[in-house]
């Protein structure tokens, strides 16, 4: 009887035993899984802080500042600056900022650098290219894509060929194809007065639709001055269906000089 219940005590404490193992295991399970997530946690907000940290920050506009009001802004704004290149950029001040990378009012972070291209002092040589005997559009557009500037005062001189050009002068000099100089430089053509003597006679406008009208103008090498409309009111640009009633010089009278005026009159088509 006695060892009976001797036994039995030992299978309860094995089974208390067991029992005890597993809440144990249990319990630490709980207390990892615990611990991951606080971790987990803590490490979610201390990225969160780093990375969002400064994001405030709004990029000022360098655009057209000195070096020295680069820097003072820089140092109100905690942010840096680093110049990466030079350019020429025509009408605007020597060494100030033509560019900046990111563009102003971008947010970033904190002491976040700010990329900046700097106007240079002079413009850089390129090369003229000149082929005699095109028109002075083709001309002054193959320029102009090069780099220079084409005045609009052209220089006419006796020859048959109307409007082309024959030569091309800076600051009154004529100048090759080849030479080197200044990008943005001023350029004057000279062209043929197609055998006059610099006039031309007016075209014939009355009837004529306003967009017909600047086509002739153009054509004869005049440019359109006033537009007044048949209620006497001066305006720059009108319906291109608009009809002339009335224009000045008139047509068939004598020659004008090249790159006159016409003034004329419009009224609105039925």
């Amino acid at each position: 009887m006695e060892s009976k219940k001797k036994t039995e005590g030992k299978k309860e404490k094995k089974q208390q035993e067991a029992s005890f193992s597993w809440k144990k295991v249990l319990i630490n399970i709980g207390i990892m899984l615990v611990s991951f997530i606080v971790i987990i946690f803590i490490i979610n907000i201390i990225l969160k802080s780093y990375t969002h940290h400064g994001e405030s920050l709004t990029v000022p506009d360098f655009k057209g500042k000195t070096v020295a009001e680069v820097e003072q802004l820089c140092a109100d704004k905690n942010v840096r600056y680093f110049i990466k290149d030079s350019s020429y950029s025509q009408g605007a001040a020597p060494n100030t900022v033509i560019e900046q990378d990111p563009k102003p009012g971008q947010h970033v972070k904190e002491n976040r650098r700010i990329y900046l291209t700097i106007n240079s002092k002079a413009a850089p040589m390129i090369r003229l290219t000149f082929v005699p005997e095109r028109s002075v559009r083709q001309t002054r557009s193959e320029l102009e894509n090069s780099g220079f500037t084409v005045s609009d005062e052209i220089e006419y001189q006796p020859c048959a060929d109307l409007n082309l050009v024959q030569d091309v002068k800076h600051n009154g000099v004529s100048v090759r194809s080849g030479t080197m100089l200044r990008k943005g430089s001023t350029l004057t053509l000279v062209a043929c007065d197609g055998g006059a003597t610099g006039k031309v006679e007016v075209p014939d406008l009355i009837g004529k639709t306003f967009d017909e009208a600047a086509i002739l103008i153009n054509a004869n090498d005049l440019v359109l001055g006033n537009i007044t409309t048949d209620s006497g009111k001066v305006v720059s640009r009108t319906s291109g269906k608009s009809i002339i009633y009335k224009q000045e010089p008139e047509a068939e009278a004598k020659k004008i000089p090249r790159g006159e005026a016409v003034n004329i009159w419009v009224r609105r088509r039925k």
